[in-house]
């Protein structure tokens, strides 16, 4: 088609394809200038952006702290930090890596979570009690009586 185009503009007279020529180049100047005028806006924006997270985002309110929380609840039994970093990534959270990790340091610190080593980690238990901890048998799991006591029982 574009074939077609320039024959048929070949058939016109040189001061008209000049001219033509000209309004074009012209044309293209103008939205070369609108474009560069745009992508000014959309820098100056995102800097602004940028600005504003810095100033009231990761550490306003203990944010960053809950975010990595609801990462290790959202997180099988163990994780480790870098599935903890892509978790949070994914979902949108600007914290840099390096902050993520002193967090989870700090929770360590804090007893709110737990390392297990080779770089494993999950939340702690609240109760201390481990979270695949038996508590005894149930009443259809015993065999004998749940008292363990067989004899009269004094006050003491």
């Amino acid at each position: 088609m574009a074939h077609t185009v320039v024959s048929l503009l070949a058939e016109r007279p040189e001061a008209e394809l000049r001219k033509m020529l000209g309004r074009t180049q012209t044309e293209l100047a103008r939205l070369r200038g609108e474009v560069a005028r745009a992508q000014v806006e959309v820098d100056q924006v995102e800097q602004a952006l940028a600005r504003q997270s810095r100033q009231t985002g990761p550490s306003r309110g203990g944010e960053t702290r809950e975010q990595v929380l609801d990462a290790f609840r959202s997180a099988p039994d163990i994780a480790r930090p870098a599935g903890i970093i892509d978790t949070l990534h994914a979902a949108g959270v600007t914290v840099k890596a390096g902050a993520i990790r002193n967090m989870i340091r700090r929770l360590v610190d804090e007893g709110m979570v737990e390392q297990l080593g080779g770089g494993q980690y999950r939340l702690a238990s609240r109760n201390d009690a481990q979270p695949d901890a038996r508590t005894g048998p149930h009443e259809n799991e015993a065999v004998g009586s749940l008292l363990t006591t067989t004899g009269p029982q004094e006050a003491s």
